[in-house]
């Protein structure tokens, strides 16, 4: 017992220094070639193996879990598994894993308690490995461990979260024949999953389920169903939601109210969201909640993307003088909504404002008045924009570079451009698909196509991948050059190879490799080109053809392609205009 709390003092004294913690503990107990004395490695396990997880000494946790294994009497299972509930805490799952399946192996009567298995299905799910939480289920059934109704809820969760809805149902389902019962948790999850997958009614369902198995539903699940037919644009269910709730007993919180008027705002109903708000503000009587901060930045920017700034701005003031104007996200609000409204010299009052007034102004503050400066072709103050941030202690990001090199690019300032990438390039900033594509449209556009090809290529070798992004810009470049042939066939080729379909371009081949063709597919605007394409070369009978496979790929006509064809039919003669029926 002396040798233990010696031990325990020592690790103590020494968990910021784990060399020689390590160095104490296998001097003291693994190195002993009799029967360790396992009173102290139970009571010493708890110091070291944290310190050996914190540096991440994983060879030395193996040492010590290979130990456990070949002790002449195999320890306690509290302590067997120490290891595996240590790095399952910290989130090493991987390595939690692979040392509770070699217990598993080794000591296949002696199962864990259901704790273990929780804390292992819980880890897997949150670092999105689905693998282990398959094996565990099996593993749990095997053993005939009892199973716990946190056990079946994560379960479902996982299976919800992974989009298999039936198999999380068809769980839910046996519950009861598995011993357990169904609380206002597994309904809730089950819920949620239903939500997100846009099965709002079907979520709906459980509600009267509860109500059968003597279970009330809670405000979460409410409002999470509420939300969803908000989401979907069924505000007149969502109403209805919020009076059965009422109904029920519950008065709707300030996260029902923040979730409607969320709805209404997206939807383009602010003037709806906004008397929805004016009665939080002032029908106390009626028991209303309070509108927070969330509330006031829903509503500001619901305001501002229907380009309500004098509406906005008053709301601004209002928090003001209530002292709740003064988080950075709010602030990022109202830039954004002044940036989008082309009010761009107030925006950077405002951004000047954030500093002075010690609101530190984050990465996104700084892109959004850069993007908004750029765009508005003002590359030079977006510039002084960049030299402030890095003096405030803010440092670039990949956006912050791609948006003045797509400023540059604009204005055709091929040295500044360069003078950017070099920046990034020190700075330790790789450029992304996005960089890559402002770099490729450029090139396209002063018809530097072979040097638009050695790009791709090296895209395609680093692995950032080319995108439905990277195909357009190639297709309308193409177009734009009277290959329009070549174009035809790279869309062709998209919906089987992706971006593989670049491959070949007529100069070089650079036998590109598409991993994620499932993403890299044509849409709205690679139709809208190549019928472009199509019918400024005189083959409208071509371009119809391709409307029609469009429908048939379930991508719906904008605007623009109906302008295109106003303009070939009407503008351009009216020869067309008889040939062209739909």
């Amino acid at each position: 017992m002396e040798q233990a709390k010696s031990l325990a003092k020592a690790l103590i004294k020494n968990s910021n220094n784990p060399q020689f913690a390590w160095l104490l503990f296998k001097r003291t107990l693994i190195s002993n070639n009799t029967n360790s004395d396992f009173s102290s490695l139970q009571h010493s396990l708890p110091l070291i193996l944290p310190t050996l997880v914190r540096a991440q000494m994983f060879s030395e946790i193996d040492t010590l879990h290979h130990h456990l294994l070949r002790s002449p009497t195999p320890p306690h299972n509290n302590v067997l598994y120490s290891v595996v509930k240590t790095l399952a805490k910290a989130g090493h799952i991987h390595k939690a894993m692979s040392h509770f399946q070699s217990l598993r192996t080794h000591f296949p009567a002696s199962p864990p308690s259901i704790i273990l298995y929780n804390l292992l299905i819980l880890t897997s799910l949150k670092e999105n490995c689905p693998n282990f939480v398959s094996w565990l289920y099996k593993d749990l059934i095997f053993s005939k461990v009892k199973l716990q109704t946190y056990t079946l809820n994560l379960l479902i969760s996982g299976l919800c979260d992974s989009g298999r809805l039936e198999d999380a149902r068809h769980l839910f389902d046996r519950m009861r024949d598995k011993g357990c019962e169904p609380n206002e948790y597994t309904f809730g999850i089950l819920a949620r999953g239903y939500c997100r997958c846009g099965l709002a009614f079907k979520g709906l369902e459980l509600l009267d389920s509860m109500k059968r198995i003597g279970l009330l539903p809670n405000i979460v699940i409410y409002n999470t169903l509420i939300a969803s037919f908000c989401k979907e644009g069924n505000n007149d269910e969502a109403e209805r939601l919020v009076e059965r709730m009422k109904e029920d007993g519950l008065a709707p919180n300030v996260v029902t109210f923040n979730t409607r008027i969320s709805a209404l705002s997206k939807a383009g109903k602010i003037f709806e969201a906004s008397r929805i708000f004016r009665d939080m503000q002032m029908d106390e009587e009626l028991g209303l909640p309070r509108p927070n901060v969330v509330t006031h930045n829903l509503m500001l920017d619901g305001f501002c993307r229907e380009g309500m700034l004098e509406e906005a701005n008053t709301l601004v003031q209002s928090m003001r003088r209530d002292a709740i104007f003064s988080c950075v996200e709010s602030y990022n609000i109202w830039l954004l909504g002044l940036v989008r409204n082309g009010k761009i010299l107030e925006a950077q009052t405002v951004l000047k404002e954030m500093v002075d007034e010690g609101v530190g102004p984050n990465i996104y503050s700084y892109n959004i008045l850069i993007n908004g400066l750029c765009k508005h072709d003002m590359v030079a103050d977006a510039r002084e924009v960049v030299s402030l941030m890095i003096s405030g202690g803010v440092s670039p990001d990949v956006a912050t570079y791609s948006t003045l090199l797509q400023g540059y690019c604009k204005k055709r300032k091929r040295v500044e451009v360069s003078k950017v990438l070099n920046e990034m390039i020190m700075s330790g900033c790789s450029p992304n698909t996005y960089t890559c594509n402002v770099l490729l449209h450029n090139l396209w556009r002063e018809g530097k196509i072979e040097e638009a090809e050695r790009l791709m290529q090296k895209m395609n070798e680093r692995g950032d991948g080319l995108d439905t992004v990277s195909c357009n810009i190639v297709i309308d470049g193409l177009c734009r050059t009277g290959k329009v042939d070549r174009a035809v066939e790279i869309v062709n080729e998209m919906w089987t190879h992706g971006s593989a379909a670049l491959g070949n371009l007529g100069n070089l081949y650079i036998g590109l490799v598409d991993g994620n063709r499932k993403r890299c597919l044509p849409d709205l605007i690679t139709y809208s080109t190549i019928i472009n394409g199509l019918c400024r070369d005189g083959r409208l009978d071509e371009a119809k053809k391709k409307f029609i496979e469009m429908l048939g790929r379930k991508l719906y006509p904008d605007s623009t392609i109906y302008m295109i064809f106003f303009y070939i039919t009407c503008v351009r003669g009216g020869r067309y205009h008889l040939r062209f029926r739909f």
